[in-house]
């Protein structure tokens, strides 16, 4: 069995998270594919809860039952971790950790390591031992990146939406076409980017 994972702050959750996830899909190299709302994170305050962030997501992927939806209730939960008790719950499964290629480039503030070296829990050992799938993105020079051993490429077009600008949208009342008209009308039911 092969699973593929991968994670989302998800605020909001939008086409552009629908297109990266369908693409995972797309490949049918996967018994499984899922997406993870993460939990309330330190470095992203003011962000609503991840039960709305979840509903949200639920949202975007309820026409595709190749996707399972997850979410994290309280604190957001380490990749490593993630993956750690997938890999209990699922002895048999080769898990694959799909994500942006953001993620791989070499950062100032890291020392000029990637977020997943200079950032992420356990990331060296991520980096030397995990499986990746990682998706281009705009503006990302995929030659400057520190990939990991084990990885592969994934050649999708994604679109460059921002969830800040959907946020300001949602807020000010301004027509949103980068998300599905039902996740603006329930955030703003719930007044979440008021």
């Amino acid at each position: 069995m092969k699973i593929a994972v991968g994670g989302s702050a998800a605020n909001v959750p939008h086409f552009g998270h629908k297109k990266l996830v369908e693409a995972v899909v797309s490949t049918k190299k996967f018994d499984q594919v899922r997406w993870i709302v993460s939990g309330d994170r330190s470095d992203k305050p003011g962000m609503p809860k991840s039960k709305y962030r979840y509903e949200m997501g639920k949202m975007l992927f309820a026409t595709n039952n190749d996707v399972t939806v997850l979410y994290e209730p309280e604190e957001a939960i380490p990749t490593f971790q993630v993956i750690t008790n997938l890999k209990t719950c699922c002895p048999e499964a080769e898990i694959i950790w799909y994500c942006g290629a953001d993620h791989f480039v070499p950062r100032k503030k890291f020392n000029d390591r990637c977020d997943v070296l200079g950032f992420w829990d356990y990331g060296e050992e991520l980096f030397e031992n995990q499986k990746f799938l990682i998706i281009p993105r705009k503006g990302v020079d995929m030659s400057m990146l520190q990939l990991p051993k084990n990885y592969q490429i994934l050649d999708v077009n994604i679109p460059e939406i921002s969830s800040t600008e959907i946020r300001y949208k949602i807020a000010n009342g301004r027509n949103v076409i980068e998300t599905l008209p039902e996740i603006v009308k329930y955030s703003a039911k719930f007044q979440l980017y008021k």
